[in-house]
């Protein structure tokens, strides 16, 4: 037998694991450039010679200090990093009672303690005052709102702060271009009002896209105008390898932090693939590693059906989380959706709207009114996180066959997810049409019933991948 070899499971054992196929499957390994691991050494350099004003400046008659942390649906190995950090705020002279932690959720689920000790360390968890940022349910504050009327709402604890250090990474991503900088704070750590306009209103970037035309205002733009309402900031971005080893670590001012880190993602993440070979696959598995711990992030490879328009498509996707939770997209299958995004946004200023009405509607008591009517559609809506989960014991009278979980026979009933830990009932919820397979011999089972000798193209890390085709080095079609 032959066998294919990938890594899996991020936060839930970080595995290679390997897959047996059958010797008559072709298989062609399609990675990206990659990079090594930096030693620790180098992490602690970049943090105490960063890009921009010094940790040590920016404490300066500055006392209390929040550290913003990305959550499991992201790679970063923060527990890596905070020990640097830490060393550097005591040489300063910061006090650990003045050091606190807040888990940038955005609308994803909140992290029990175990979650925590995973991304944190287990002596941040003991030692220092750690919160998950609820987007429904954290006590919030309004700082205003941008020229293009977005709201500015944030989480108390970090407005309350006289310095944030923010930690995350830097990845593709189909709205902000790359994750990282600024989308740390917003929607990381932004209230449900501005979460739902962004999503619901605000331009996408497109995925691994840097450059947009200036005065543009699209989801990136609009996260860097918001972090600059925000208490003084210093920001830690890394660039992981295909193990989710730290490859490259860039720190200090936010929007040039960014700037480096999206330049040094897009090297080692950059993907090369033969035009002339790619239509000639049968099946393309897409290891949704380094984000396949969370059901939530399946969606995040769809550059694969541009890139391989012939060959049928199978995440590899562990969820070993087991929960598909998020907010926003729960809230906006809500029937009052539409009246909430229209709350949320310009409200009558939207600019569908006639002059008119537009004019009429940016008085302060339309807005008064219309920040009103959103946050009581919010906190009715039961799309918070608690509620989802109450809902979900209260509802799950699943047993063994209530959801038929069989081998595929459609190629056209997508997607195809390989996952031994997704919920049944919960896939069947999101993917009406979908076809879930809980064990390899499924796979091969599927594979084997539609292909004869079949031609499996593995895009190795696809979530993180940034395809090109090997004749034209600078074109990214996706």
């Amino acid at each position: 037998m032959k066998s294919i070899k990938v890594r899996t499971a991020a936060w839930f054992g970080d595995t290679q694991r390997t897959f047996e196929v059958p010797d008559d499957f072709m298989i062609d390994y399609i990675a990206p450039m990659d990079a090594a691991a930096i030693s620790e050494a180098e992490i602690r350099k970049a943090i105490t010679a960063p890009i921009g004003p010094t940790l040590q400046h920016l404490t300066n008659q500055r006392k209390r200090v929040v550290i913003v942390v990305d959550d499991l649906g992201r790679p970063t190995p923060a527990s890596q990093i905070i020990p640097a950090v830490l060393e550097e705020l005591s040489n300063a002279g910061i006090l650990t009672k003045d050091i606190r932690f807040l888990i940038a959720t955005g609308s994803h689920r909140q992290l029990n303690r175990d979650d925590q000790i995973k991304k944190l360390g287990e002596y941040v968890v003991t030692t220092f005052q750690v919160d998950c940022h609820d987007a429904f349910k954290s006590p919030m504050v309004k700082l205003g709102r941008l020229s293009n009327g977005f709201p500015v709402v944030v989480n108390r604890i970090a407005a309350e702060a006289e310095l944030l250090i923010g930690i995350g990474c830097v990845i593709p991503h189909a709205c902000h271009g790359f994750g990282g900088g600024a989308k740390l704070f917003c929607p990381g750590i932004a209230g449900m009002q501005s979460i739902a306009m962004m999503h619901g209103f605000t331009r996408k970037r497109g995925r691994a896209v840097l450059e947009i035309p200036a005065d543009t205002w699209d989801m990136r733009t609009v996260s860097e105008a918001f972090a600059e309402f925000l208490p003084p900031r210093f920001l830690v971005n890394v660039v992981v390898n295909t193990e989710r080893q730290i490859s490259g670590i860039f720190c200090g001012e936010t929007h040039s932090v960014f700037k480096s880190a999206s330049a040094f993602a897009s090297q080692i993440y950059r993907t090369a693939i033969d035009r002339a070979n790619a239509k000639k696959y049968d099946v393309v598995l897409v290891n949704m590693y380094p984000l396949d711990s969370d059901p939530v992030q399946s969606g995040k490879s769809p550059w694969i059906q541009k890139f391989f328009p012939n060959a049928l498509p199978i995440q590899i996707n562990t969820s070993a989380d087991g929960i598909d939770y998020h907010g926003w997209k729960l809230l906006r299958r809500l029937s009052l959706y539409r009246v909430l995004a229209l709350y949320i946004g310009k409200g009558f200023s939207l600019q569908f709207m006639p002059p008119t009405i537009r004019r009429f509607g940016s008085f302060w008591p339309f807005r008064w009114t219309r920040d009103l009517a959103a946050k009581a559609l919010i906190f009715n809506a039961q799309a918070d996180y608690q509620s989802f989960m109450s809902q979900l014991r209260t509802n799950d009278n699943e047993r063994p066959g209530d959801v038929q979980v069989t081998v595929a026979t459609d190629p056209s009933r997508q997607p195809w997810i390989f996952s031994e830990f997704y919920p049944p009932k919960q896939f069947k919820n999101k993917y009406k049409n979908g076809t879930l397979l809980k064990s390899w011999p499924d796979v091969v089972q599927a594979i084997s019933s539609h292909f004869k000798s079949p031609r499996i193209a593995v895009a190795t890390a696809a979530t993180v991948q940034i395809p090109e085709w090997m004749d034209s080095p600078n074109q990214i079609e996706d």
